[in-house]
C-alpha cells in the first residue's frame, strides 16, 4: 500500500496520505512531511519526544498533529525519522491524538535540509474513509 504521494502545484507543496487506520494515516503523513525536509534514512533513532494534539474536527486534528511535530522539531533542533501514533480519538467534544516522534539532533555535516516547512493546513477535501483505507491531503506553508 502506498503511504503518501507528493503533490506539487505552482505555488503549493503538499501530500496525499493513506492508511488502513487513522493512526497509520497520521503516521504516514508525518513521515512524508519530514521526508520533504531531509533524507529520513540518514537520521538515527537517538531521542524520542512525546507528541499530543487536540482539536474540534478531524481535519483540524491532523493539522494540529503535524504542526505540533514541526514545533517540537524546531524547539529542540531535531529531525524525525519516525512518528508513531499511539491513539487517535476521532469523536467527542475534543478530538485527540497521542504519539511519539523519534530522531536525532540536526547535524549539518550529515543532514542536508532541502526546505523548511513553517505551517500545515488540511485540504478542503478533509480526512475521509474511502473503501478500505483513510485518505487525507495536507498543504505546507514554506
Amino acid at each position: 500500500m502506498t503511504r503518501y504521494e507528493i503533490l506539487q502545484h505552482p505555488t503549493d507543496l503538499g501530500l496525499k496520505g493513506y492508511g488502513r487506520t487513522l493512526e497509520e494515516l497520521f503516521s504516514n503523513l508525518a513521515l512524508g512531511m519530514f521526508g520533504l525536509v531531509t533524507d529520513v534514512t540518514a537520521i538515527q533513532p537517538m531521542a524520542s519526544v512525546p507528541i499530543f494534539a487536540q482539536a474540534e474536527t478531524l481535519e483540524a486534528l491532523l493539522a494540529a498533529w503535524l504542526n505540533e511535530l514541526l514545533h517540537a522539531a524546531a524547539r529542540d533542533q531535531l529531525l524525525f525519522m519516525n512518528c508513531r501514533v499511539h491513539r487517535v480519538i476521532p469523536d467527542g467534544p475534543h478530538l485527540g491524538v497521542s504519539g511519539e516522534a523519534t530522531g536525532e539532533v540536526l547535524d549539518p555535516s550529515r543532514h542536508v535540509l532541502s526546505r523548511t516547512i513553517k505551517t500545515v493546513t488540511c485540504h478542503e477535501s478533509g480526512v475521509r474513509h474511502a473503501g478500505d483505507q483513510w485518505v487525507a491531503q495536507v498543504t505546507f506553508g514554506l
